[in-house]
C-alpha cells in the first residue's frame, strides 16, 4: 500500500495519465503523453494501436506507456438508464487471441521504434463470459494473458481489470483472487466505461483479497473532487484522464496547508 504523497512528484509518480476515448485523434493522444511527460506521471495509458504515437514523446523520460488490452468495442460509456445491458455486456467477449495479438502489438512497435520506453499492460477480463459462468475460461485467461505479456518482459507491470460495476462482492472477491494467484502486480477497480466507476469501498475490499503484495489502480470517474478519498484508502496507483486538474488541486492542498496536514 502507498504512502500519502508528500509532493506534487509523488503524487504524480502515482497516477496514469489516460487517453481511452475510441477514435481519439493524434493530436489529443499526443497531448496527453507530452503532459505526462511533463509532469513525471507514471505512466501514459491509451489502446493498442495508439502505442506509436507516443512512444517518441516518452522515450527516455519515467513515464510509461501502458496499454489497455480488450477495449476494442468498448466505444461509449454505458449507463444504467439505457435498457441495453445484455448487448452492451457483450462487448467484453473479446477473443483471447485478439488479446494476445494486442499484447504482442504493443511490445513489437517499443521494439521497431528503437526508443527508451518501459511497458505496462492493463488487462480488462472478459466478463461476459464471467457473467454466463465460464469461470475456468476467465481464470486461465487471465493467467494466460500474463504469462504472455511477462514473456515478452519479465519486469513489465500488469494490471488486471475486474470491472467492478457488473459484480457484486463475491465475484469481486473470486476475480481478484485469481488475479493475485496468478501474479498480477496490480488489480484495476474497472475500465471506466460504465457510469458507476471507483469506489472506496470497493478499494477496501480488494485490499482484503489481495493484501499488501499487489497494487491497486482506482479508475473509473476518479477526479479533482474525490482523488483524495482514494489515496486516503491507500490507493497505489490512480488512472484518470483528469491528471492535470488532480495535480493542480494537490498543489492548492500544499501551499494552503503550509507544511501541516494536507486534507
Amino acid at each position: 500500500m502507498a504512502a500519502m504523497p508528500r509532493t506534487v512528484e509523488e503524487l504524480a509518480g502515482m497516477i496514469d495519465h489516460t487517453e481511452l476515448r475510441y477514435g481519439a485523434p493524434m493530436e489529443s493522444v499526443r497531448t496527453i503523453a507530452d503532459q505526462a511527460r511533463t509532469h513525471h506521471c507514471r505512466a501514459c495509458c491509451v489502446r493498442p494501436e495508439q502505442v506509436p504515437w507516443i512512444i517518441r514523446t516518452l522515450s527516455g523520460s519515467s513515464t510509461r506507456v501502458c496499454a489497455a488490452i480488450g477495449f476494442r468495442l468498448l466505444r461509449d460509456k454505458y449507463i444504467r438508464a439505457k435498457k441495453t445491458g445484455e448487448d452492451f455486456i457483450r462487448r467484453y467477449d473479446i477473443p483471447l487471441e485478439e488479446k494476445v495479438a494486442e499484447i504482442d502489438q504493443v511490445f513489437d512497435s517499443v521494439e521497431q521504434s528503437g526508443q527508451n520506453v518501459e511497458v505496462e499492460i492493463d488487462l480488462l477480463i472478459n466478463v461476459f463470459q464471467y457473467v454466463r459462468f465460464e469461470k475456468d475460461k476467465v481464470k486461465a485467461e487471465i493467467g494466460w494473458l500474463i504469462e504472455t505479456a511477462k514473456s515478452r518482459k519479465p519486469a513489465t507491470i500488469v494490471k488486471v481489470i475486474g470491472e467492478n460495476f457488473w459484480l457484486n462482492e463475491e465475484e469481486k472477491r473470486e476475480i481478484y483472487t485469481w488475479a493475485r494467484e496468478a501474479g498480477a502486480d496490480f488489480v484495476k477497480t474497472c475500465s471506466g466505461f460504465t457510469s458507476l466507476g471507483a469506489l472506496v469501498e470497493d478499494v477496501r475490499l480488494i485490499r482484503e483479497v489481495v493484501g499488501s503484495s499487489v497494487g491497486i489502480k482506482a479508475a473509473g470517474g476518479v477526479n479533482p473532487y474525490n482523488y483524495f478519498d482514494f489515496l486516503t484508502a491507500g490507493v497505489d496507483r490512480i488512472g484518470t484522464s483528469k491528471a492535470m486538474e488532480i495535480l493542480e488541486d494537490f498543489a492548492a492542498r500544499l501551499e494552503t496547508s503550509a507544511g501541516g496536514i494536507i486534507c
